[in-house]
């Protein structure tokens, strides 16, 4: 009985932690960050095409957090490829199958159709992508480069765009160290009483 009881104070315990967590530290609004720039085109045309990197504006030290590259716009809408960087810090990390890292960037291993319509994000192409925060507090960027092309021959017709998105590095917040300790010392002191 006393096991049992124990048991159930730790995991009662680590679920309120994770609750509490998980609310402080992903609940933040999900944003995305689109533009245009000059970048990529040694090969591509600066034009109209949008680039977006999508996910949440602020993580915890140290976490490992999911993010997605979009393009989309007037471009034509065949193929597309990326380019992603973290300027500033942490590690980028590989989700899609079809990316690949290079000299701490992630690009593409070949070009990837966009979807022509019936999915969720219709005349859009999308990577997933990882990065795990540093674990010194401040802004960092995520540079994306996208290529919306035409899948033919050459460079010609295809266009390029870049956007940068930035993510807020952020502390366990005070209150949650206190609130899982307050558990835990709870835990322990039914252990003690029992």
């Amino acid at each position: 009985m006393y096991k049992e009881e124990s048991l159930f104070w730790r995991r009662a315990s680590l679920f309120l932690s994770a609750l509490f967590f998980g609310s402080a530290y992903f609940s933040s609004a999900f944003a995305s960050s689109g533009g245009q720039t000059n970048d990529c085109t040694g090969c591509h045309t600066a034009g109209a095409t949008t680039v977006m990197i999508i996910g949440p504006t602020q993580v915890a030290h140290d976490s490992v957090t999911e993010f997605e590259l979009q393009i989309s716009g007037d471009g034509p809408g065949v193929i597309g490829g990326l380019n992603v960087r973290a300027l500033q810090g942490g590690v980028l990390g590989l989700v899609d199958a079809a990316t690949r890292l290079e000299g701490g960037q992630i690009t593409h291993m070949e070009p990837k159709a966009f979807d022509l319509g019936g999915g969720d994000d219709p005349n859009t192409v999308s990577w997933l992508f990882e990065w795990t925060a540093p674990s010194e507090l401040d802004s960092y960027d995520l540079i994306g480069w996208g290529v919306n092309a035409n899948s033919q021959a050459g460079s010609g017709g295809d266009f390029a765009g870049m956007t940068t998105f930035t993510v807020q590095v952020v502390p366990i917040p005070a209150a949650g160290l206190l609130f899982g300790s307050a558990l835990g010392l709870l835990a322990w002191l039914r252990r003690r009483i029992n």
